[in-house]
């Protein structure tokens, strides 16, 4: 898999300042060797042939299908309008021009009914486009609503918090207690955040892999979401006499899920990273001690560390060598004998 950020300039869809040249080159061979290309705000994405693209996808609500054939000029081609040229300057029609909504869309103006889909409609439409075996999928429903969008994002920046100062309390026992995030005020942001994002399904995801992914870290989350209160609950009834588990896992997986809505699927800049984490919590878990309930969440990060490697890791897969010694290398200075 692979997803490259496009950058802001128009009329052409551009990576690294280099147009995209559709029809030859790199992006074709992608193109060519991929299930599908996705072009929106968020990237350019091919996924790899062995995925399955869900069978219900223009059927989705808020996503629109129609026939779209190879073209020696762009992406592809449907009603003499070209998506996405490579390198004549998108045409549109005069009633047309206005969608885009942005004066600087550098396309020409015409008085028919042609319509170039270019990088305005990606970057000022939020369209998202999908291309797979010749029919062209389009959706605007693949952004959060603006509110939504800024919500998530200040809970986002209390959950790093949380993490940080959950990993800074375990390096130094002494200061535990003045450095421990508020257990209540985490898992509350948490289970805000998951509300948010997942309160629109999954619509805007577009193979089966995505849909595995997603729902699986929805289930990693609730399934420790669950734990705390659980917990919490039995401690307060008297039946445990210790007080609230670990959150470090539903801040990683909550964190994991943003990234995964946000992008649209399970290759997310971010994802790595959150794989980092959570293998390196797993492997602290797996070195204090030995129990049921340990064990079963020990199984629950090793699944979601290895879908996060298999669906989730965009770089070459030789990097994840590195990460897991990287992560081993944390356990040990993390691991409290």
């Amino acid at each position: 898999m692979t997803i490259y950020q496009i950058d802001n300039t128009r009329p052409f869809i551009t990576v690294g300042g280099q147009a995209v040249q559709w029809q030859t080159g790199s992006a074709a061979f992608q193109g060519v060797s991929s299930l599908l290309v996705r072009v929106s705000a968020h990237g350019l994405v091919f996924k790899p042939r062995s995925w399955r693209l869900r069978s219900d996808l223009g059927l989705l609500p808020g996503w629109t299908r129609a026939p779209c054939l190879p073209s020696a000029y762009g992406l592809c081609e449907f009603n003499g309008s070209v998506c996405f040229p490579s390198a004549q300057t998108p045409v549109v029609g005069e009633g047309l021009d206005g969608l885009c909504n942005n004066p600087g869309t550098l396309r020409a103006i015409t008085d028919g009914n042609r319509y170039d889909a270019s990088a305005c409609d990606v970057l000022d439409a939020n369209v998202d486009f999908v291309l797979a075996d010749d029919v062209l999928y389009t959706t605007t429903s693949s952004t959060l609503p603006v509110w939504v969008y800024w919500t998530v994002c200040a809970l986002v920046v209390y959950l790093v918090r949380c993490l940080s100062r959950y990993v800074l309390a375990s390096l130094d026992p002494k200061r535990r207690e003045e450095i421990y995030p508020s257990p209540v005020l985490c898992v509350l942001a948490c289970a805000l955040t998951t509300v948010l994002v997942t309160m629109e399904g999954d619509a805007v995801l577009v193979t089966e892999q995505d849909l595995i992914f997603y729902w699986f870290t929805v289930l990693y989350v609730c399934c420790y979401g669950a734990l705390f209160v659980g917990t919490r609950l039995l401690v307060r009834l008297g039946a445990l006499s210790r007080g609230d588990p670990p959150f470090y896992n539903l801040l990683a997986g909550v964190l994991l899920l943003v990234a995964t809505r946000l992008y649209c699927g399970a290759e997310t800049p971010y994802t790595p990273a959150i794989v980092f984490i959570i293998a390196a919590r797993m492997l602290v878990k797996s070195r204090r001690g030995h129990d049921a309930l340990r064990g079963i969440t020990l199984l629950l990060d090793g699944l979601m560390v290895a879908m996060g490697s298999l669906l989730g890791f965009s770089p070459d897969p030789h990097y994840l060598i590195a990460l897991f010694a990287a992560a081993m290398a944390a356990a040990d200075v993390l691991v409290v004998d």
